[in-house]
């Protein structure tokens, strides 16, 4: 292959090559070749993805708190796809939180970003749990989350919920997640203005969508603040509960350029 194929140095005119085994010369169609090259690849993209055929105790901060037995388990099971179980012992209100041990992902100005996970409990009414992103290693129920975006199920009803400074407002999602049933949360933010929440199920391929909140009004967790993906599972009485979780993914438009903002770890 000849140098045509490649970028050349010197050149006043902007040549748009998405670099691979292959380069891309996108030139032509550009605006539909950005949306993968953007989203998809490595060199724009911030992209953490889970699928839970094994399981690193390491890489997450895992809180649990047992007035039981001390029965609470962190696993892989043998399930298709892969899948993490994470159960409770078996007083009231134990819980078991994992979250990411490493804070990589912020809701930043200018820096779209995407979250999702795949996952279902044992009892919807007799269990509260979250997830999500948030800003402490320790978890929701331990009560030291200040800032996030995440979901929570409490009372047998979903909320969809964004916190500041410990200042939380939170939303009723229109639906009741079945026991035992598999559903796809998801968390979008447009990177200008507005978090949007997701419910989507799994009735068949095309995986609907079931339910969304949209949270636009001052939004206050840009630029500065930190956050990890997370969940929890917490018994409601003195039965034991079970959060089953498929996958996780987590993607963000990478921080790159001057007017990056100053993060916690210093300037990008």
């Amino acid at each position: 292959m000849d140098n045509e194929h490649f970028p050349h140095v010197g050149t006043n005119t902007r040549e748009l090559y998405g670099r691979d085994i292959d380069f891309i010369n996108y030139h032509i169609n550009h605006d539909k070749w950005m949306i993968l090259l953007q989203d998809f690849d490595i060199i724009n993209a911030h992209r953490l993805c889970l699928d839970f055929d094994n399981f690193a105790a390491g890489d997450w901060v895992v809180t649990t708190t047992e007035a039981g037995g001390g029965s609470a388990v962190e696993m892989c099971i043998d399930f298709i796809n892969g899948v993490l179980l994470v159960g409770n012992d078996g007083a009231k209100a134990d819980m078991d939180e994992l979250v990411w041990a490493f804070r990589t992902f912020c809701i930043a100005s200018g820096y779209p970003l995407y979250w999702e996970m795949r996952l279902k409990i044992t009892d919807i009414d007799l269990a509260n749990a979250w997830a999500g992103l948030v800003d402490s290693t320790t978890g929701y129920f331990g009560g030291s989350v200040a800032n996030g975006c995440y979901f929570l199920l409490s009372g047998g009803v979903l909320y969809a919920c964004v916190e500041s400074a410990g200042v939380v407002v939170a939303e009723e999602v229109d639906m009741e997640p079945d026991d035992l049933t598999w559903i796809r949360l998801g968390i979008h933010w447009d990177g200008e203005s507005t978090v949007r929440f997701f419910v989507f199920t799994d009735q068949d391929a095309a995986q609907p969508c079931s339910a969304q909140v949209y949270a636009t009004t001052g939004y206050p967790i840009v630029n500065t603040i930190l956050l990890a993906p997370g969940f929890g599972i917490q018994n409601v009485d003195a039965v034991a509960e079970a959060l089953y979780i498929d996958y996780i993914k987590c993607v963000q438009r990478r921080a790159i350029g001057p007017d990056t903002v100053d993060l916690a770890n210093g300037r990008q």
